[in-house]
């Protein structure tokens, strides 16, 4: 087992917002995430989580550009990706 780094928060953002669509290693996945502490996970959704999360690594972010303006990214915080 894993003993979580008091250093590090216990989330993670899955990398380019992807993890397995296969079923058992997804499952694999999560089991070596909650051994190692990680608390919350983070992949691509665009929209706006409702609480609590029905499976806390399930959590979809929002993806933020540097070239959104104010009014377009305070829109984006309260209504998600508008599509």
């Amino acid at each position: 087992m894993h003993q979580l780094d008091r250093r590090t928060a216990p989330a993670l953002a899955y990398p380019y917002g992807g993890r397995s669509r296969d079923a058992t290693a997804l499952t694999a996945m999560k089991k070596t995430l909650a051994e190692g502490g990680v608390q919350l996970g983070f992949r691509i959704g665009n929209r706006i989580n409702r609480r609590p999360l029905a499976d806390p690594l399930e959590g979809q972010r929002l993806g933020v550009r540097g070239d959104e303006t104010s009014a377009s990214f305070q829109r984006k915080l309260r209504w998600g990706e508008i599509l």
